[in-house]
């Protein structure tokens, strides 16, 4: 299906504003490590993948009341949008942009993250001043196997300026790209607990994800993604220091905690692992994300709590829009899931299809269940990316059409649901696709929505 038609990209300008208007503020594309298992060596041709020089100051400057339409935290160094992201740290005015951000948004959370090789004193004393969150993609604690895998020139500085950082009091969290056979697992439990005893406040693990382009998709299977969960589950239960696996492997919408952090309302008040909430303030949970929002848009909220075969209520001593302090996955907000459900019913009176990713397909039925249409979900695979790419933001068109092509002829939709996230706000997908081309070749009418 590589003769779709395709619509050519929007200026770069407007690329920067997307990204800004939901809270990614781009710097650079320009990384100074190797990493081997760096996903862009496996973009396949024709993915609408972008760089960018360093941004000037006084662009930013010009661009942060794009930053301003949205209350959750600002970005830096995420790929969370088509623009490739480099290493922020290499930008020479880095410094004077976190200064900038902290003095136009005072109350935002700010986020950074690197690769920590170009962590010095300074820079941590900026992040110490600005009260920046800082996000290590440390990978591993080794020398021998940074210097190898990552390129890193300078394993031992690396180290030691994260741990200055740490002991300076700066946030931080960790993350590590758990690729099994570069690495080992004891080596990957040994960076973990590392990071935690740094002083991390939280680990990622990051279950690795290759196209079939990249050089390591054959040599990395199995994943060992199962041990990698329990590993993240056991370092959690035993230091109490929240530890996750990306993805995570969720079958509904259960508000199960997942940790808590240090000195947080939620470990002063007592929760802990495992910990179902049920309510906040007597309003009944939907989902994670509902109970995480609630508990956080509200002064002192009051959480009924079900551990253990047993149901009881804890206060979380602190300021309305104060972040809890407990760690959940991700999953789908009540306000998001009335507007789909909206958006569904006005589309349809009759049968729907929802075509989503992998992972999600567990969850998104779990929801669709507790209303009353008449829904099918169908699992789409990605055929563009191929290897083990599952996330729905990567599928692309094809992929959804091939998908809908293998359903039994007996039961054809009236309207047909695909992911907003696997489209711009253009409405074309990762190869400049529009999801209007859909409707046009199968004559079934669809609509983005989640």
């Amino acid at each position: 299906m590589s003769d779709l038609p395709r619509i050519p990209p929007p200026h770069m300008d407007a690329l920067l504003y997307q990204a800004e208007r939901n809270g990614t503020l781009p710097l650079t594309s320009r990384c100074n490590l190797s990493c081997a298992f760096c996903s862009v060596a496996g973009n396949p041709r024709g993915l609408e993948a972008f760089s960018i020089d360093p941004r000037p100051l006084e662009e930013i400057r010009q661009h942060l009341a794009f930053l301003d339409e949205t209350r959750g935290p600002i970005v830096i160094g995420e790929s969370v949008t088509r623009i490739i992201e480099g290493e922020p740290l290499t930008h020479e005015d880095l410094p004077q942009i976190l200064r900038l951000l902290r003095k136009t948004f005072p109350n935002r959370e700010i986020r950074v993250t690197t690769n920590g090789t170009l962590l010095t004193e300074e820079l941590s004393r900026v992040f110490t001043e600005t009260g920046i969150t800082v996000l290590v993609s440390l990978n591993t604690a080794d020398r021998a196997l940074r210097a190898k895998w990552m390129g890193d020139p300078h394993p031992e500085t690396t180290l030691k300026q994260l741990e200055i950082m740490a002991s300076m009091g700066v946030i931080f969290e960790g993350s590590v790209v758990a690729v099994s056979n570069l690495f080992g697992m004891e080596d990957i439990e040994k960076t973990v607990r590392y990071l935690v005893e740094v002083g991390a406040r939280s680990v990622r693990l990051l279950l690795p994800g290759f196209s079939r382009y990249h050089p390591l998709w054959k040599s990395d299977i199995p994943f060992q993604w199962k041990e990698i969960r329990g590993l993240a589950r056991a370092v959690t239960a035993e230091t109490g220091v929240p530890v996750l696996a990306d993805p995570p492997d969720l079958s509904g919408p259960e508000a199960r905690v997942e940790g808590c952090l240090r000195g947080s309302p939620a470990q002063k008040a007592g929760l802990k692992p495992g910990d179902v909430i049920m309510t906040v303030n007597k309003t009944g949970v939907f989902s994670r994300r509902h109970a995480m929002e609630l508990s956080r848009d509200l002064q002192d909220p009051v959480l009924t709590v079900y551990r253990e075969g047993r149901t009881f209520e804890l206060t979380l001593k602190k300021r309305r829009h104060e972040p809890p302090g407990f760690v959940l996955y991700d999953d789908v907000g009540l306000t998001e899931a009335k507007e789909w459900e909206s958006k569904v019913r006005e589309a349809a009176a009759g049968k729907v299809l929802v075509l989503t990713s992998v992972p999600a397909g567990p969850l998104v039925r779990e929801l669709v269940s507790r209303t009353d249409l008449e829904v099918r979900v169908a699992e789409t695979r990605s055929e563009f990316f191929g290897g083990n790419i599952m996330a729905a933001g990567l599928l692309v068109l094809s992929d959804f059409l091939r998908a809908f092509e293998g359903l039994s002829r007996d039961w054809l939709p009236d309207v047909v649901v695909l992911p907003a996230r696997a489209f711009d706000v253009w409405g074309r997908d990762l190869t400049g696709v529009s999801y209007k081309v859909f409707s046009q070749l199968t004559g079934v009418p669809v609509i983005l929505a989640g």
